[in-house]
């Protein structure tokens, strides 16, 4: 499936949904993933960046500005580097629906994955929390392949 016959700009169909470089082999394979969120319509935005496995990990979080309808700046609040991003919608391969190649990742990762149902879904009221059943579609029944046992 092609990613691009979304017809949203790039920087907004990053937005609010879980990538992941690879397909983990098993839950110690290492692997990265990004989300970046926000509330609906802002500028600037926060974002999380995991590299590791699903047991082990290292993350960064960082402030993230549309520049454009392709573009997009990283400010990392520990060091405060900052990244310009180009964002190019590419042909997802099987198992997934999604891909965007990514210029100026600092995460070394050219081509992030997604699939339909991995977006964020916020609750009603305006203003309220992200629904945490986001974390529990990733690593349950809805999504087999993503489903570890602590014997993987």
């Amino acid at each position: 499936m092609l990613a691009s016959s979304c017809k949203s700009p790039e920087t907004a169909s990053f937005v609010d949904r879980v990538w992941i470089s690879a397909k983990p082999a098993d839950a110690k394979a290492d692997f990265a993933a990004i989300l970046v969120s926000g509330r609906q319509g802002a500028r600037q935005l926060t974002g999380v960046l995991h590299r590791g496995s699903a047991y082990r990990g290292r993350w960064d979080t960082f402030s993230w500005t549309r520049r454009g309808d392709a573009g997009a700046r990283m400010v990392f609040y520990q060091d405060g580097r900052t990244h310009d991003l180009q964002l190019i919608r590419c042909e997802a391969p099987e198992g997934f629906d999604l891909c965007m190649q990514v210029e100026g990742d600092p995460s070394g990762v050219r081509r992030w994955l997604s699939k339909k149902r991995w977006t964020l879904r916020r609750k009603a009221r305006a203003g309220a929390a992200l629904d945490a059943e986001l974390l529990a579609t990733l690593a349950a029944d809805e999504d087999a392949d993503f489903a570890f046992s602590p014997e993987d």
